[in-house]
Order: structure tokens, then C-alpha cells, then sequence
């Protein structure tokens, strides 16, 4: 009984799923900006809901490149790192040890970035006397 209660609710939450996709498909092509990554946040996070890693995959995938074609830095770290986890929790060990690799000296690249604008910030509110500076 148990079981057929866990295979019941697990059939009646798909339709919800599909349906909350469709309406964010539906959001997405009409959204710009950070809207869009957010909805695109949204989508590969119902995607884990399901069973397909593929649109799993895919769903990271579009959300990185809208992340880099927008140059949201943080998002893409965001992205970068959750499809790190992806490859590491489905066993995917030639991405682990491919791409997750790339991955990760990109994460590294844009956390450099990071500090250096963080110590120009610093720098020119020395310089102009202001009290930004932790």
C-alpha cells in the first residue's frame, strides 16, 4: 500500500511539473535581463524533478550561456558549479574529470576578476576620500 501511495503521488506531481514548466516557457520568451536567468533558475530547477538527465543538462547548459552572454558573473558561477555537482552526484566521471576541471578554473578566472574589482573599488575610494572601504 505504501508503495502504490509513493508511485500514486510521484504520477499526480508530474502533471504539476509540466505545467509549471510550460508556464515558465511560456514567461521565458518574453523575458530579458536578469528576468530571464531567473526563470531560466527556475526551469533547471524543476528539471532535477524529473528522471532525464539529459534535459537536465541541458537546462544548465542554457542557463550558463545566457549567463555569459548577459556577463552575470555571479550567475555563472552559480551555474558553473551546479553542473559540477550534476556530473559528480550522476557518475559522469569523464566530465568530473574533463569538464569540471575546465569548470573550476573558470570559477577560479571569475573569482579573480572579482577581487581585482573589489581592490580597484578600494583603491579609488581611498583615493577620493570616501568610506566604502571595509
Amino acid at each position: 500500500m505504501l508503495l502504490f501511495s509513493a508511485l500514486l503521488l510521484g504520477w499526480l506531481a508530474f502533471p504539476v511539473t509540466a505545467g509549471k514548466m510550460d508556464d515558465l516557457q511560456a514567461k521565458l520568451a518574453k523575458a530579458n535581463g536578469q528576468k530571464r536567468i531567473k526563470i531560466l533558475e527556475q526551469i533547471y530547477n524543476l528539471s532535477v524533478e524529473t528522471e532525464d538527465l539529459e534535459y537536465q543538462l541541458n537546462c544548465l547548459n542554457n542557463l550558463l550561456a545566457e549567463s555569459r552572454k548577459q556577463k552575470n558573473r555571479v550567475a555563472e558561477v552559480n551555474a558553473l558549479c551546479d553542473r559540477a555537482v550534476f556530473f559528480y552526484n550522476n557518475d559522469l566521471n569523464d566530465s568530473v574529470l574533463i569538464a569540471v576541471r575546465r569548470d573550476m578554473e573558470r570559477v577560479k578566472e571569475l573569482l579573480e576578476e572579482y577581487k581585482d574589482t573589489q581592490q580597484l573599488r578600494d583603491a579609488l575610494a581611498k583615493q577620493l576620500g570616501n568610506d566604502l572601504v571595509r
